[in-house]
């Protein structure tokens, strides 16, 4: 038994170009990798509608199940593709319980988004990335629910008070 038959398939983080992951992840399974590459949805507006769009959790990461001797140049050659995270000059292995911790990342990152009671506390200072207000800063006078928030913006030397998806706003830096 050779040492490249014993080896075992491991998961690898491999580096891509800048918004080619989900390519990426469609090129690996057509060619039958094992892949993981964690979404999350967000809303998204554009001039004539509001719609759901699913972002990598880790923007310019993807993480393969892979045999490294094996199978390392074939992902390489996968377009998009630009490297793969290294410790002391070799592949870094990605241990399977922090896999196994990211997929409960994921699957309960909108849960982790849209705590209202943690994330956007009475008097938090957030900005609205989407709608009328877009850009515009306020301050959270109170949560409705799991996914509305009342939000007081001051514009014209006015303070107007409206109510807002929480999937709208964002906590200001």
């Amino acid at each position: 038994m050779t040492s490249e038959s014993a080896e075992e398939s491991k998961w690898y983080v491999f580096c891509t170009m800048p918004q080619s992951e989900k390519k990426i992840a469609l090129r690996l399974e057509q060619q039958g990798f094992e892949y993981y590459l964690p979404l999350i949805a967000r809303k998204r507006k554009w001039s004539d509608r509001v719609k759901v769009v699913y972002f990598p959790l880790f923007p310019g990461y993807i993480f393969v199940k892979i045999f490294w001797r094996r199978q390392g140049s074939e992902v390489f050659r996968i377009q998009g593709v630009k490297d793969v995270i290294r410790q002391e000059g070799q592949p870094a292995v990605l241990p399977h319980s922090d896999l196994e911790n990211m997929k409960r990342l994921a699957e309960n990152s909108a849960e982790l988004r849209t705590d209202p009671i943690k994330n956007f506390p009475d008097g938090q200072l957030v900005v609205v990335r989407f709608g009328p207000f877009k850009g515009l800063e306020g301050f959270v006078v109170r949560v409705k629910n799991k996914s509305r928030i009342c939000v007081r913006i001051p514009l014209l030397n006015q303070v107007i008070s409206t109510e807002m998806d929480l999937l709208d706003i964002e906590r200001a830096e």
